[in-house]
């Protein structure tokens, strides 16, 4: 993109659950800031912050969840200006 504040499409490229956590990763540009967002349930529940905003160094990033999994969890991925 030409323009400072514009994005490519972004996308979550995969998510992996193991005993580490919940290991989500994206496509990025590289020292853009992104917020890392979840909710229990995709229709009723209020998304709430995961972590703080990550800086990326390249052109994809990833980032663990160490929470306790959950039986469902949803994620978004949101570029911050």
């Amino acid at each position: 993109p030409t323009d400072a504040g514009s994005f490519p499409l972004l996308e979550i490229g995969s998510i992996v659950v193991d005993e580490e956590g919940t290991t989500i990763q994206w496509g990025s540009v590289p020292g853009k800031l992104y917020q890392v967002w979840s909710k229990p349930d995709v229709a009723n529940a209020k998304w709430h912050k995961v972590g703080e905003p990550i800086v990326a160094t390249r052109s994809f990033t990833f980032f663990i969840d160490p929470a306790e999994r959950q039986e469902f969890q949803f994620y978004r991925v949101q570029a911050l200006p």
